[in-house]
């Protein structure tokens, strides 16, 4: 069918995420009113209400520190605050299907069966069983038909509503708080995700994380509580379409205490064992940042072999183990990073690979600048989606600079832009940065991360790549 009509339109997924996030004491007739949507209100209020309508329905045996006591505690405590998720800037997800772009619609939308352009993108996701479906239905021509920027578009919204609606991917809401609570600090992280939808009607399935982490004393025998975590959990019904998101009021809400550990747990034997282990040069540490995304985590963990094993949630189908090491050098550290896709199209391009070609000029014996062209391609993947996404390339253009700590180590970064090589791409920003090691005086191992931003989209990779020099350093 040929294709009625361009469209042209912002189309969003407006689920709500943010990096907003409030610290303090609850304090009576306190307030921090904001502007906030509907939407987000009417979610705020959901949450309130599972805390204050849930009823304990799960217990943690522990004879040594109460748990169970300190958790209805804590629950009494939270019940008592007006709003203890509280009000907030919501921070847009917003998530954009297609941002001021051109959009293929059937001729459907303009005769005025769907009331805007996310009705028909929703309708059409709920009513076909493949991407290739998806396509044809929503643009009324097959993949041959549609240019590089609009099957960009159409693979995005496939790839949104996919983890969305299929996966059931889990959205955390911008409103995490932490404050004091006796000796603890608590921080309550609320969620939520889709369990069910029959368009326009859907069914979310809500979460209150909240953590706890206590101050120990030091004599023995302590009934403290040293940490834990428990849930508020609840279902809530409401509509989702293009021009109405709304949540019901919470059904079934409930407490599921999940881990509650004593400080009295902690035995003279643990303790021993404990700080033998502090001697030794390898450690398992749980931490739940992300070291190498840390650049203040690089000298605390210098000179060791660290692995990062990923989340241990049931849901999580497609957990980013990583690992590498950092080695000190003088004042500085290097290392090497493996096993991490970064940027907003990682679930559709595999592998990076390519070359370049560069002059560097001596501005000291330390300090180099230079310019590079090259060549970059980013291979496409199967994903989880249901098709294999097309590949990109690239001709990045870019003027480096480069500082060598001693003769062997030193750092480079550059600036500039990647012209796309691509039928239909388009280019965009370009920057890289990382340490080098010169084994050689004439050979450069250069390990750093690259990346491309273009429109709504950017392309990022860890990379290890091998230089040889023309002339001396």
């Amino acid at each position: 069918m040929k294709a009625y009509s361009f469209f042209r339109s912002l189309l969003f997924l407006t689920f709500f995420i943010g990096n907003y996030s409030s610290f303090g004491q609850f304090t009576e007739g306190s307030s921090n009113i904001v502007i906030m949507d509907d939407e987000s209100l009417n979610l705020q209020s959901v949450f309130n209400k599972t805390i204050a309508e849930a009823s304990s329905a799960g217990a943690v045996a522990n004879s040594l520190c109460l748990p169970n006591e300190f958790v209805e505690q804590l629950d009494a405590f939270l019940k008592k605050q007006p709003s203890p998720i509280p009000y907030n800037l919501r921070h847009d997800y917003d998530y954009i299907i297609a941002d001021d772009v051109v959009i293929l619609l059937q001729p459907e939308y303009a005769k005025g069966a769907f009331n805007t352009p996310m009705d028909k993108v929703l309708s059409t996701f709920q009513n076909t069983s493949s991407y290739v479906d998806f396509v044809t239905q929503l643009t009324g021509t097959d993949l041959g038909g549609l240019t590089k920027r609009e099957k960009y578009n159409v693979q995005r919204a496939y790839g949104v509503l996919k983890y969305m609606l299929d996966k059931k991917g889990s959205y955390p809401f911008a409103a995490k708080t932490s404050f004091k609570f006796e000796n603890c600090l608590v921080s309550l992280t609320p969620a939520y995700k889709v369990a069910k939808y029959e368009y326009p009607s859907i069914t979310y399935d809500l979460s209150i994380e909240t953590s706890i982490e206590c101050d120990c004393p030091e004599e023995n025998g302590s009934t403290s509580v040293k940490n834990g975590a428990f849930e508020y959990r609840a279902q809530s019904k409401g509509i989702y379409s293009g021009t109405k998101i709304s949540f019901g009021d919470p059904i079934n809400p409930g407490i599921f205490t999940k881990t509650i550990k004593c400080c009295a747990e902690r035995t003279e034997t643990e303790k021993t064992a404990r700080a033998e282990s502090n001697k030794e040069d390898t450690h398992f540490i749980k931490d739940t940042r992300n070291i190498f995304l840390n650049p203040n985590a690089v000298n605390e963990y210098k000179n060791y072999v660290v692995t990062e094993w990923g989340k241990d949630k049931e849901e999580q189908n497609d957990p980013n183990a990583e690992g590498g090491f950092f080695r000190e050098a003088g004042s500085f550290a290097y290392g090497v990073y493996l096993g991490n896709t970064v940027g907003k199209e990682k679930d559709f391009y595999g592998i990076t690979y390519g070359a370049e070609l560069g002059y560097y000029h001596n501005i000291s014996d330390d300090f180099q600048i230079g310019a590079t062209a090259g060549y970059s391609r980013y291979t496409g993947k199967e994903t989880d989606f249901g098709f294999e996404a097309e590949g990109e390339s690239f001709i990045p253009v870019m003027a480096k600079a480069s500082y060598s700590f001693s003769d062997a180590f030193g750092a480079e970064a550059g600036l500039g832009y990647a012209i796309s090589a691509s039928e239909g791409g388009e280019g965009g920003l370009s920057y890289s940065a990382g340490p080098f090691w010169r084994p050689l005086e004439a050979i450069v191992i250069f390990v750093g991360y690259s990346n491309i931003a273009f429109g709504e989209g950017s392309l990022g990779a860890f990379i290890l790549s091998g230089r040889f020099s023309l002339s001396k350093k």
